[in-house]
């Protein structure tokens, strides 16, 4: 009986594309915390001590449990003394509409329960037909569209299915702008918390919010961590520069600085071996040998369709073009190798790309003596590479903070979390791009020992303080079953509240937590 019983449920799932009486259990568990939340309000809040009006932002995130993280993160914020208002984002997008669809249903069971305590606002009731938009506007939606196509196909060279994906996007997109303008306008929100910042409408509410003067912080999440961004979007570390410069002051202090640095190293280290949280090198040692690719000019490739690499490029069009006329140019103009290293995560399925970078090279370059394009699957180790390369071009790889770090000039095309802090060779136009490859591939390009000590600090902050290592994440399937009462007594979840109660990047936080650890009380600075 039990066996039927969920050959059922599995055939019910494959059909509707979800299922749909997981959800039903969810909503259940979303409930009973609501109902939580009454009785930790009492324990916590004396009348009238609201002071941040904070809006979550609710919305289908494909099959994810991203809807109710974000109604748990408010019910959470409201406990400790703020204003929330929840903001169920419903109005479609998605090219699995039947979906998309179910999920609303149960998103707005959930919304009902809210509705008896907390503002509720349905962006559906702000939707106007035939609102008329700018030529900024357009631009903006059609920029989104393509993103968020580059997204849903992992990549940006195949064609198939993309205009008509485009398409539908923007025709969403345009539906839901106005709406979002007149939600952001007409309340006055200290912060918008919602993930992503690419995806779906997300972009929109980034762009409402800059427009208003509202802080809107994101959150992306893996199994098991959560990363955050104050400001901005969590992906592409947009908040690391303001963290960046406060670890800067700390490092004043030779004691906070070499906590800082050994860790930075200590990080690298891991990651050379193969033993980081992410493991994405494999153990070095078993691969070609590293001649050929000596004096080489290094080109270190993200994977395209995520959303760390989107829409970041500032000379080129896309990757594809970077790639192909940075080649070019090395070929023709200089006598330097290039080696094209595809980002070694690409080897697993959830990273892999559609892009086939190394036939688009070998279509435009054929088997050209100096030019080598290392797969992902390739064991070679990116940092053994490094060691031999004469300079690094990179997009807004990490990989171009390390190569930094270990000496190696880097240049960048991009508008990365690092691309202005100092300690890379940053390009706004392609005369400028140019010039500075011409200069690499002449050995004029050289890293003083305060911007590897800068590219050092920087990594320490990214790597060492960024993640947040968390069982409170919206991949878990069993975050929401978790009591009220103990996610408000986890020091992880108070670091991911404290981001967006404040506006203190988390980087911050973990920075300053890493110097309790490891300092004497009274060697550590707090940063209010």
């Amino acid at each position: 009986m039990t066996a039927k019983k969920k050959t059922f449920k599995n055939r019910v799932g494959e059909w509707l594309g979800i299922n749909p009486l997981r959800w039903l259990d969810s909503v259940r568990h979303m409930h009973a915390l609501v109902d939580q939340t009454e009785a930790q309000h009492a324990r916590h809040l004396a009348s009238g001590s609201q002071q941040r009006t904070i809006a979550l932002v609710v919305t289908v995130w494909l099959t994810t449990w991203v809807p109710w993280y974000a109604v748990l993160m408010g019910l959470l914020l409201s406990v400790r003394g703020n204003r929330v208002v929840f903001i169920h984002d419903d109005l479609p997008f998605s090219d699995a509409p039947r979906v998309a669809s179910i999920v609303r249903h149960f998103i707005r069971r959930v919304m009902r329960r809210l509705a008896a305590r907390y503002k509720v606002i349905n962006l559906s009731d702000f939707f106007r037909d035939g609102t008329a938009l700018s030529d900024e506007a357009l631009a903006r939606i059609a920029r989104l569209a393509e993103l968020n196509a580059v997204h849903k196909l992992r990549g940006e060279t195949l064609t198939e299915g993309r205009s008509a994906y485009e398409t539908l996007v923007r025709k969403q997109l345009r539906r839901a702008l106005p709406a979002i303008e007149r939600v952001v306008s007409e309340h006055d929100f200290d912060a918008i918390v919602m993930p992503g910042g690419v995806y779906g409408t997300s972009g929109l509410w980034i762009a409402a919010g800059e427009a208003r003067g509202v802080r809107v912080s994101t959150y992306d999440a893996g199994a098991g961590l959560v990363l955050l961004a104050a400001r901005g979007i969590a992906a592409q570390l947009q908040d690391i520069p303001d963290a960046f410069a406060r670890v800067k002051q700390d490092a004043a202090s030779p004691a906070r600085e070499a906590v800082m640095l050994t860790l930075a190293h200590a990080e690298i280290e891991k990651r050379h071996s193969g033993r980081s949280s992410f493991n994405y090198q494999q153990s070095s040692g078993v691969a070609d040998p590293l001649d050929p690719y000596k004096g080489a000019i290094l080109i270190a490739l993200n994977s395209s369709w995520d959303q760390a690499a989107l829409g970041l490029h500032v000379v080129f069009k896309d990757s594809a073009q970077w790639i192909v006329e940075s080649v070019r140019w090395i070929l023709e103009h200089t006598d330097a190798k290039v080696v094209v290293r595809q980002h070694p995560a690409e080897r697993f399925d959830l990273a892999r790309t559609s892009d086939d970078y190394g036939a688009l090279l070998r279509q435009v370059f054929g088997d050209h003596e100096r030019l080598f394009f290392i797969a992902a699957a390739n064991p070679l180790n990116s940092y053994d590479l490094l060691s031999v390369s004469s300079a690094v071009l990179a997009y807004t790889s990490t990989f171009g903070v390390e190569a930094s770090a270990l000496g190696k000039p880097t240049i960048t095309a991009s508008s990365s979390y690092y691309a202005d802090l100092g300690f890379v060779w940053s390009a706004k136009s392609r005369e400028r791009y140019f010039e500075l490859l011409g200069q690499a591939a002449r050995g004029q390009l050289t890293v003083t020992p305060a911007m590897a000590r800068d590219a050092l600090l920087c990594y320490y902050t990214t790597q060492v303080c960024n993640w947040n290592f968390t069982h409170f994440n919206p991949v878990s399937d069993d975050f929401f079953m978790r009591p009220m009462a103990d996610l408000l007594a986890a020091p992880d979840v108070d670091v991911i509240l404290t981001v967006l109660e404040t506006g203190t990047p988390s980087a911050v936080l973990n920075h300053e937590h890493q110097l309790r650890k490891q300092l004497p009380t009274g060697d550590t600075v707090t940063h209010a």
